[in-house]
């Protein structure tokens, strides 16, 4: 056996060799190299050279250091509106430092995604649907066969109601039966109500209102009429809402027939807005519509119009002029016709009167009132105080004194700093919700004011 002389440990992460030193971390023990606690800047070749009499010899090895990564999807959460376009990122790191492109894999609800809606680190949804809703997950793969991954949620937003399908108009013979369907999309999920002539569904066992929702979230209404009649005839309306819109579409169903007028409801209009009266007429074909009150013929003033369709308009409505009783009449060619009447009542909205300014200056220790006036509103009236936003909190020194059904003194008997703020007073009745506000800055030092 020939001796050997061994020289030494080299690196060949450079330009060119360079001579492995003993350190805090690497020990060189004769032959052997001892690295302690590896990190990414150990990885590349090292070789370790030894001599005889015969020559010399050397041999290679590469390190490769795997260091963990970190991998985050930004946004972690993001909401889209219906029709919008979603993007994911999924960044990887390691010790705070982006590390480059990766083996990066994308899933939906566990499910791989194709490659196509990427981008190198980035993932795009166009046209987002209540479909693309749901959990996302970024998956980083590394040639060691170590996996990483991150999730993230895509939200849909708010999106009003869309019509998907309607009904259409129909003309037919008194006795088969009949269906009306309407869906419709939305975020959230629409509600379907229906009408007939504006008014609410006969509730006969001849009718007979369904609806479900599809796996895709869609909304599905239909109305069925057995044994269709003359008196079924008139316009219908589906309306789909949901808190971000409302949406509708009507058509008429014609049903062969002497004319014949449903029992019109009780309506209430609002003073200062507009009054549209339907006649729920129904037989087919209708040669004309007319309009009474107190027997004359409408329109007998400049703020009445009867429409081609044969409903009247009122605007402005005015609760003196225009409460009352109201009769429609229909007619045909062959001269048949038929009548019917409805009450109308005029509710007036609450008017506030204004506060002095809208904002006060005041100081601590002072006592204060806030009086609110209704000047204007139909009874009966409900007076409600906020701060804030919130109700009166009467542990706060504050009461409030009903004087009577139209005024509110709101009451602070010692002013401290707590009760700066903004301050409403809400009047609600049947035809509207009205409200003041004022804000209240009250200062540190002390004097005698009051305000109203």
């Amino acid at each position: 056996m020939v001796a050997y002389v061994f020289l030494g440990w080299y690196t060949h992460n450079g330009p060119g060799p360079l001579p492995v030193l003993s350190g805090p971390r690497v020990r060189l023990l004769g032959p052997i190299l001892a690295i302690e606690a590896v990190t990414g800047e150990d990885s590349g070749v090292y070789k370790c050279t030894a001599s005889n009499v015969g020559g010399e010899a050397s041999a290679e090895l590469r390190l490769s250091v795997a260091t963990p990564i970190q991998v985050e999807i930004q946004p972690n959460v993001l909401s889209v509106h219906m029709g919008g376009t979603a993007e994911f990122r999924c960044l990887v790191t390691s010790n705070g430092s982006p590390v480059g492109m990766q083996n990066i894999l994308w899933y939906k609800d566990g499910r791989q995604l194709p490659a196509s809606g990427r981008i190198e680190d980035t993932l795009i949804v166009p046209r987002v649907s209540r479909e693309n809703r749901g959990m996302y997950q970024c998956v980083v793969r590394r040639p060691e066969g170590d996996t990483f991954q991150a999730t993230a949620e895509l939200q849909l937003g708010d999106a009003p109601p869309v019509l998907l399908y309607s009904f259409i108009e129909q003309t037919l013979q008194p006795g088969p039966a009949v269906s009306l369907k309407c869906s419709a999309a939305g975020n959230p999920t629409p509600q379907i109500s229906w009408t007939l002539d504006g008014f609410p569904l006969p509730s006969n066992g001849r009718f007979m209102i369904g609806q479900y929702i599809t796996v895709h979230g869609d909304v599905i209404s239909h109305v069925n009429i057995s044994h269709v009649m003359v008196e079924d005839g008139g316009e219908y309306a589906c309306i789909a809402e949901n808190r971000a819109g409302k949406v509708q579409h009507a058509a008429r169903l014609n049903i062969y027939g002497l004319p014949y007028i449903r029992l019109i409801p009780k309506v209430t209009a609002v003073s200062g807005e507009t009054l549209n009266l339907k006649c729920p007429v129904a037989g087919y074909p209708i040669e004309e519509i007319h309009w009474e009150r107190g027997g004359r013929e409408l329109p007998d003033d400049i703020r009445q119009r009867v429409q081609p369709d044969g409903s009247l308009s009122i605007s402005p409505v005015q609760k003196n002029s225009d409460s009352g009783v109201y009769t429609c009449w229909a007619r045909n060619k062959q001269g048949h016709s038929a009548r019917r009447s409805g009450e109308v009542t005029v509710i007036v909205p609450p008017k506030l009167s204004p506060f002095q300014s809208s904002q006060l200056q005041l100081n601590m220790g002072d006592r204060a009132s806030l009086t609110c006036s209704v000047v204007k509103g139909d009874l009966p009236l409900t007076i409600n105080w906020r701060k804030d936003d919130r109700s009166i909190d009467t542990t706060q020194q504050m009461s409030v004194k009903q004087v009577d059904q139209y005024n509110s003194i709101l009451v602070i008997e010692n002013l401290g700093s707590d009760h700066t703020g903004n301050y409403s007073c809400v009047v609600r009745n049947s035809a509207a919700e009205v409200e003041n506000s004022q804000s209240l800055l009250v200062n540190g030092k002390q004097c005698s004011l009051q305000f109203r």
